[in-house]
């Protein structure tokens, strides 16, 4: 039985895109990798096509999923079979970038929303021109079959007929056991975390959480990774990267899930668990992963590297111990950070970090649960740039209950910091559903949430009041008119610096 493993490219969405600047690497994918080498380990014939890559350079059409005329354009399209030029065309392009190699089972890995209409549109047309079995998976629809308010995982299936299956969470035992099953060696129902059609309902089975310990190495085999080493060198504008960017990335986890908690974040919905990988495992992994792909640059992928203080210094301890000679960059989260272990970490070989900062104001820090000051976030900025550590920040703008006031302390921050960063991402707030101010919004001030925006694609728009402030009209506004204030601080005070030695 052959398999392909596909992963989409994005949709330009500027709801959610608007962040600056655009990201500076392009990673093989995880996910994907990690289920190839489980179904490859298990005897299968397994190909992955990051069509993500492969279609970097395709012309999208102007499709915006916060167009209310454009999201029904596309649900015609993909429910009814409606005729519509512009989108057939469109995915007549990106089925072109698919091998018709006569895979019987094809999987898609879905990040997020932004990769869901494409994700859509090839497995139409795959269904139109093959029998292949469509499976979709990813932290997309782990994300749906967890939320308590929306019912995500039956839209899906009930709304997209092209679609046979939905594997959430780790989807690497249930994807072997619905081979089985597709094999006719065992029933459908002992198929863990599986959404299917069970004749006129949808059958949703209960989640099965596997240990990442148990999770293998990924396998990049069959990946041209140095179009990614390519597409990275395409992006890069500034010559401190540069100098940290002479070869690909390959990403890694150490972790699943993060205890900080956020007032917005619904990362708990897809790793409700924090759990971490036994550093021997990450070692002989990691050695693996240098020797097989001839590759040191490493990217964790964790919410925040630093979740457990004790574990980090551990894991460095065995990297230098071991004299594994690699290079690295994560995330990492203000709490649980101090001098000693951003210095262990630099000897380890971490030479960029992403900072989750936020704001500038410590009224809008405490609103969000962020367990930090401003001048705490100052301070560990300041050290790390002194350990000789590349400083990358965060930024959300447009948050609820956000004053003039809150802007003016961004921006303070921002050039107060400036010294100590090399680089910024903004993004604009978006209230998600079944997050802490989603579920408790008089706490967080805000009253008349509604649906601005619905679709069964699975893209959303929340709208609210102010509790005593802004209309939801008037909140737009100002969210647009936060986002370039901090925008045009972040340009003034650093990216307009001068690059140093």
């Amino acid at each position: 039985m052959r398999i392909k493993i596909i992963v989409p490219p994005y949709v330009n969405q500027p709801l959610f895109l608007r962040m600056m600047p655009r990201s500076m690497t392009f990673f093989p994918p995880y996910g994907a990798s990690c289920l190839a080498s489980t179904l490859r380990n298990n005897g299968y014939s397994v190909s992955v096509e990051d069509v993500s890559l492969l279609a970097r350079n395709l012309k999208m059409p102007p499709i915006f999923l916060d167009n209310k005329r454009e999201l029904k354009s596309i649900v015609e399209y993909l429910r009814f079979d409606s005729p519509d030029k512009k989108i057939d065309r469109f995915a007549n392009e990106l089925f072109k970038y698919i091998s018709q190699d006569g895979s019987e089972v094809i999987g898609f890995s879905i990040f997020s929303r932004l990769e869901l209409v494409c994700a859509l549109l090839l497995a139409k047309k795959i269904k139109e021109n093959t029998q292949a079995k469509i499976v979709l998976g990813g932290a997309l629809m782990t994300e749906y079959a967890a939320l308590k308010s929306l019912q995500k995982m039956e839209s899906i299936l009930n709304n997209f007929k092209f679609v046979d299956f939905v594997i959430f969470g780790d989807g690497c035992v249930p994807f072997l056991a619905l081979l089985e099953n597709i094999k006719g060696l065992r029933p459908i129902e002992t198929v863990p975390n599986l959404a299917y059609r069970d004749k006129a309902n949808i059958a949703i089975r209960e989640k099965t959480f596997y240990s990442i310990q148990d999770m293998p190495a990924p396998d990049f085999d069959g990946l041209d990774l140095d179009k990614y080493k390519a597409v990275q060198y395409e992006q890069i504008k500034n010559k401190k990267i540069e100098a940290f960017s002479k070869f690909f990335q390959l990403p890694y986890q150490l972790s699943r899930g993060c205890p900080q908690g956020c007032s917005f974040c619904d990362c708990y919905l897809t790793d409700p668990q924090i759990v971490f990988k036994d550093p021997p495992k990450v070692i002989n992994e990691l050695w693996h992963l240098k020797e097989r792909y001839r590759a040191r640059n490493f990217y964790f992928c964790e919410c925040k590297i630093n979740i457990s203080y004790e574990y980090l210094e551990r894991l460095c301890d065995g990297v230098i111990d071991n004299n594994l000679d690699i290079v690295w960059k994560a995330t990492a989260g203000v709490n649980n950070m101090d001098r000693n272990l951003l210095e262990k970490m630099k000897a380890a070989g971490c030479y960029a970090l992403t900072w989750d900062i936020e704001s500038g104001s410590d009224k809008l820090l405490e609103k969000m649960n962020k367990g930090f000051s401003s001048e705490k976030a100052r301070q560990i900025l300041r050290l790390s740039h002194e350990i000789g550590i590349f400083n990358i920040i965060k930024l959300t703008s447009g948050f609820v209950q956000e004053t003039d006031q809150d802007i003016n302390m961004t921006i303070q921050f921002i050039k107060e910091s400036a010294h100590y960063v090399e680089w910024a991402r903004i993004f604009i707030f978006i209230l998600t559903p079944d997050t802490p101010i989603y579920n408790r919004p008089g706490a967080y001030g805000i009253e008349n949430i509604f649906f601005d925006l619905r679709s069964s694609l699975g893209f959303g728009r929340l709208g609210f009041d102010e509790n005593g402030g802004l209309k939801w009209g008037e909140k737009i506004i100002q969210q647009d008119m936060s986002f370039k204030k901090i925008r045009q601080a972040v340009d003034r005070y650093i990216l307009a610096k001068k690059p140093t030695s």
